[in-house]
């Protein structure tokens, strides 16, 4: 079942995955603080869409084998 806990789990590992990236990415780093600022929570974004689209229906399927 979806829940506020699972949301928040899921938005914590979107944003470490994201942090590390930014980081693990030295080469690529733009003065301006907008741009920096923007490209995290972008891929913040972009990775909790993507955890969330594989983790919900697994979950659920779970949920239903169970019962």
């Amino acid at each position: 079942m979806a829940t506020k806990k699972a949301f928040f789990r899921i938005g914590v590992l979107s944003f470490l995955l994201s942090m590390t990236g930014f980081i693990l990415d030295l080469n690529e780093r733009v003065p301006d603080i907008k741009t920096n600022v923007f490209e995290i929570v972008m891929m913040t974004g972009l990775c909790y869409g993507i955890i969330s689209i594989f983790y919900f229906p697994f979950s659920l399927l779970i949920h239903k084998l169970t019962k």
